[in-house]
């Protein structure tokens, strides 16, 4: 388990983090998974603050490149006129 770049810590803040993850053990908690599921939480909140139509646009720019070229006007229509008026009114984390 990596504990961080020694440019970007002190040893005495190296020493902390590893006194950290050996309480976490001692606790039979594995400080890998640990650190997982706090990611993973923080990603189910932020998620949470996004609507539905944020998401499809933030979709829809990372991946028209590999579209072909009718495809993200076809989608973008479809989805404009279809799913935003209704959906935009509901946060991703609730549906």
């Amino acid at each position: 388990m990596g504990l961080g770049s020694a440019e970007m810590f002190s040893l005495a803040e190296a020493r902390e983090r590893a006194r950290e993850a050996h309480r976490l053990l001692a606790d039979g908690i594995d400080p890998i998974d640990a650190g997982r599921t706090e990611r993973a939480q923080r990603a189910a909140e932020a998620a949470k603050a996004k609507d539905f139509e944020t998401v499809a646009r933030e979709y829809f720019d990372a991946n028209e490149q590999g579209w072909s070229p009718s495809a993200p006007r076809r989608c973008s229509r479809i989805t404009y006129a279809s799913c935003f008026p209704q959906a935009s009114l509901t946060a991703c984390g609730q549906c």
